[in-house]
């Protein structure tokens, strides 16, 4: 067997093992939703009614997409208990003179929320990441369910 024939025929298999790992996640993900019992959570959400969607973007220096991107999932939440939820940062205030030219996406999305388009959540730490800024949506969202109790 030539080397290029023992190379392909190692490719195969590990494709064909790999293949085979993904239908048994798929036979095992078919097996539990299909043994949901009465008290699992997606029973108790059938109870409650109709699941409650946020759509979080978090954004930095993003005032010349956030209006169209704002507008485009506003589309996709019609007809859905849903809110989009655009989630600023202190640092891009704290970077401003650094980026004069990058425009103001904390005032386009308060003046966004305003118009009723999103609800705006402001995340004050100048040093964040986008981790933290999607925490503090999450810490908001919340606040924001329904009462199960």
């Amino acid at each position: 067997m030539s080397r290029p024939s023992v190379v392909g025929a190692i490719v195969l298999y590990a494709m064909a093992v790999r293949q085979l790992f993904v239908l048994s996640a798929i036979v095992r993900s078919n097996q539990f939703l299909r043994s949901a019992s009465a008290g699992s959570p997606r029973a108790a959400a059938q109870e409650l009614g109709a699941p409650t969607f946020f759509i979080v973007l978090p954004v930095l220096r993003e005032s010349a997409i956030l209006r169209q991107a704002v507008a485009h999932f506003e589309a996709v939440t019609r007809g859905h208990a849903a809110q989009v939820i655009v989630v600023t940062t202190a640092r891009e205030a704290a970077e401003a003179q650094q980026r004069p030219h990058d425009g103001d996406t904390i005032a386009l999305a308060d003046e966004l929320a305003r118009a009723g388009k999103c609800v705006h959540v402001h995340y004050p730490d100048p040093r964040g990441l986008k981790a933290d800024q999607l925490n503090y949506a999450a810490a908001y969202c919340i606040t924001a369910l329904p009462s199960v109790l």
